[in-house]
């Protein structure tokens, strides 16, 4: 294989986002199966359009590109698809409780 087979063409936005690179290689290799976890299979049509999904609830909810958003779960496939949906709108992912109980608590609209 030529050593710029896996070369990607990105822009200064998709070069630092870590889910419209998983996008474009989804987009290039097309669904397949992606993912085993305690047997299961998850193929990558479905983790993408999972995150796709809990992006736009996350837009829904008010959080803006820069936001932080904590994610405090057992290791289990929710874990990437919640990353994905957080990075693909250039939101902060904080997964220390520590962390996140420092934050000042959001105020319902």
């Amino acid at each position: 294989m030529p050593a710029d087979a896996y070369s990607l063409t990105t822009t200064s936005q998709t070069s630092h986002n870590l889910a419209l690179l998983a996008e474009g290689a989804f987009e290039r290799l097309g669904d397949h199966e992606s993912l085993l976890f305690e047997g299961t299979h998850y193929r990558s049509g479905q983790l993408f359009e999972r995150a796709r999904r809990l992006d736009g609830g996350l837009s829904g909810l008010g959080v803006a590109p820069g936001g932080r958003v904590v994610v405090l779960m057992a290791n289990c496939p929710e874990v990437p698809i919640a990353y994905n949906a957080i990075w693909r709108a250039g939101r902060r992912p904080l997964s220390d409780a520590a962390t996140a109980a420092r934050l000042p608590p959001r105020r319902s609209r």
